[in-house]
């Protein structure tokens, strides 16, 4: 047989094939085109193929990773192509997720699988990459996932527009950039850890009982935290440095750096670290942690959880010391004094007839100024807040490092490109090491004043739309879990300013994802709006499960 005649039946064969109907097939099938274009296809097919063959032969494992590129958008391509259904797998996205958060709290990322030429195989990697995927297969497949998703997004949209506006920015921004590979890297970071994480959390806290597993779990989270943190303080060492497997060692300057510890040298002390990165991390983390701690204690109905919640606030402020850290100590105080305020007026507002709600409220200021008084008069409360002197060169370096970016920032209002701000701006601390102290400055200098402003402005409206709905509706059992959401997100704001590090960003996210879900639940009728009168109706029970879960 002729080598034409043989291809022509081969192809014939197959048109034959594909006239045949079948049930779940039929809506893919589609007249056959005609011979030429299907063999001029399958050449370029096989041509690709091969040059695919060749270029890894030639470059693998040096550069390996961006031959990876083909394979995870085909991957996309048929999570796109599934065939619509009901039966998705959206059971397994809280598991992955809390298996995420579990690792962001309690495991630090440094202690990772690295494999020549390869990105680092990271715990919350683990987790976030299947809840990625497990994610857009719901979104493909169901038409109910996706009715609930644009319910609960659109309870203010704002939020999630500006969400995707800032996306849009990181991803352009790319252009800019003086590495692209570095900055492709750090984009897929962002949109698994800050922005997978976002979208499931308005999925997930819309669920009945969440929020509430959530909290406990962020409190157990701030215990281990704390636990290793004393362990490291008692011996001056991280618990686990000399102990790692060597499956897990990373021979990285930067990793050396964070198991030798931080000194401060002007006082030749030994700062705290835990399982951050930093000694700052830790304390802003434990920042974070606190209003919900504050929260469970006030309003818990279970004694342990309400003991247990009290007992974190002195803990998480011993920490704070050992990492002598003045962002904690300022973070903590305001997570107390917004908190107080906002409990107090709240509680107010729903029990008329109690008189300690009222009088807190209307002794705040005093409260407040008494607060802020003590920082300055009394002496080793300045020393934490304000600083005793020792802290001199950390703020001149900051001073150093905005005289340095605003010419940087002003030739590209635009951005660099997210990733190298430390390297555009290119301050160099002591020893050698390229170093960024504020986020703002990281931002202007990564996505522009714009990116700036759409990144703040997704904060600050979560905040306002919280604070809205807590004051128009009667928000207690797991809606009340919006309250210390929002004077979370409010010490982040704040923090920032000068603290530049992104570890506790995935929890930011989650944050900021669980207040969108407890507003529309708030809107949805769980709670009834309080009437002039100063009195709600409540509808049975405090809590609503999201309807329909496809």
């Amino acid at each position: 047989m002729k080598p034409w005649t043989f291809l022509k039946s081969i192809f014939r064969k197959r048109a034959k094939a594909a006239d045949v109907d079948d049930s779940l097939l039929a809506p893919y099938r589609r007249k056959p085109l005609a011979l030429a274009v299907r063999i001029a296809l399958y050449a370029t097919l096989g041509a690709v193929f091969i040059g695919y063959g060749l270029i890894y032969g030639l470059t693998a494992p040096f550069q390996i990773v961006p031959l990876a590129v083909p394979i995870v958008l085909t991957a996309f391509l048929i999570v796109w192509a599934l065939p619509p259904g009901e039966r998705t797998p959206w059971r397994a996205i809280e598991p992955l997720f809390l298996g995420f958060f579990a690792a962001l709290m309690m495991w630090p990322d440094y202690l990772a699988v690295a494999l020549p030429y390869l990105p680092w195989i990271t715990l919350k990697r683990m987790f976030a990459t299947p809840m990625a995927f497990t994610f857009l297969i719901c979104l493909s497949m169901s038409r109910d996932f996706r009715g609930n998703m644009g319910r609960i997004l659109n309870s203010d949209p704002w939020i999630w527009r500006l969400m995707l506006l800032f996306i849009f920015i990181q991803t352009s921004t790319i252009i800019f950039s003086f590495d692209p590979g570095k900055s492709i890297n750090k984009w897929v970071v962002y949109q698994l850890n800050w922005s997978l994480i976002f979208f499931a959390s308005c999925f997930l806290f819309a669920l009945k009982g969440f929020p509430e597993r959530w909290v406990k779990m962020l409190l157990v989270s701030g215990f281990a935290v704390c636990f290793f943190g004393l362990w490291e303080q008692k011996n001056d060492l991280l618990p686990w440095a000399g102990h790692i497997p060597a499956f897990l060692k990373i021979e990285d300057d930067s990793v050396i750096r964070m198991l030798a510890g931080t000194v401060r040298s002007q006082k030749g002390i030994h700062r705290v670290q835990s399982i951050s990165t930093t000694p700052l991390g830790m304390a802003e983390l434990l920042a974070l942690i606190a209003p919900f701690a504050l929260h469970v204690a006030l309003t818990s109905k279970q004694v342990v959880w309400r003991v247990a919640a009290a007992l974190y606030l002195p803990l998480a402020l011993q920490l704070v010391l050992f990492a002598d850290s003045r962002l904690g100590m300022i973070a903590l105080m305001g997570a107390v004094l917004f908190y107080v305020l906002i409990w107090g007026a709240l509680k107010w507002r729903r029990e008329r007839h109690d008189m300690f709600a009222p009088a807190l409220v209307l002794s705040y200021p005093l409260l407040f100024s008494m607060v802020l008084t003590s920082t300055f008069v009394v002496g080793r409360i300045h020393a934490r807040v304000w600083g005793d002197g020792s802290q001199g060169a950390s703020d001149d370096s900051r001073g150093t490092q905005w005289a340095m970016g605003w010419p940087k920032i002003a030739a590209h209002p635009f951005g660099h490109g997210i990733g190298g701000a430390a390297v555009n701006l290119g301050y160099v601390q002591e020893g050698g090491i390229l170093t960024i102290d504020s986020y703002f400055l990281t931002l202007l200098m990564d996505v522009g004043f714009l990116g700036f402003a759409v990144y703040f402005a997704m904060f600050l409206r979560g905040i306002w739309s919280s604070a809205k709905t807590a004051v128009t509706y009667t928000v207690e059992g797991e809606l009340g879990v919006m309250v210390p959401m929002a004077v979370a997100l409010t010490n982040f704001v704040i923090v920032k300013a000068v603290f530049s590090q992104d570890a506790n960003h995935p929890l930011v996210f989650m944050m900021l994802g669980g207040m969108v879900a407890l507003v529309y639940r708030a809107k949805l009728g769980v709670a009834l709006p309080v009437t002039t009168a100063g009195k709600a109706t409540r509808r049975r029970g405090s809590s609503v499960a999201l309807p329909a879960r496809g």
